[in-house]
């Protein structure tokens, strides 16, 4: 199956329309290590679309926030949005508070159990989980 048809097969699955901008938008998420902002994702399409709108990204990331295909998260005192393919296995990253660089942590350091005792004890389904740690790269030390 070509990597073109794997995206058409997930827009239609979500009941999206299937559009270049949005096979586009969802391979570069993909293939992001990092959540991205919506300009950089704009940007990316505009080297494969040259007519793209930034409007149309910003409809397309909200289009697939409502189908469960991507996260939003924020980073502290960024104040931008950020967008990430959800997966199955899911990242956690180390943040920069200097510089705002970001680095993917492979292991997850959050048991299973420990998630669930924690909602459990409010009264929460436990849906998922998230963890930014934030300190100085090398380069802001």
């Amino acid at each position: 199956m070509q990597e073109k048809d794997i995206y058409r097969n997930i827009l239609q699955q979500k009941g999206l329309k299937v559009t270049e901008v949005r096979m586009n938008a969802l391979k570069i998420l993909d293939d992001a290590e990092i959540p991205m902002t919506v300009e950089e994702v704009f940007n990316g399409l505009r080297s494969m679309l040259s007519t793209v709108n930034l409007s149309t990204v910003y409809r397309t990331m909200e289009a697939f926030l409502k189908k469960g295909l991507i996260e939003k998260t924020t980073l502290l005192d960024d104040n931008k949005f950020r967008y990430e393919y959800k997966r199955v296995e899911h990242k956690h990253h180390l943040v920069c508070i200097g510089c705002n660089r970001m680095v993917a942590i492979e292991d997850c350091p959050i048991d299973d159990n420990y998630a669930k005792a924690m909602c459990s004890r409010q009264g929460f389904e436990l849906t998922g989980h998230r963890l930014e740690i934030y300190g100085l790269c090398p380069d802001c030390k």
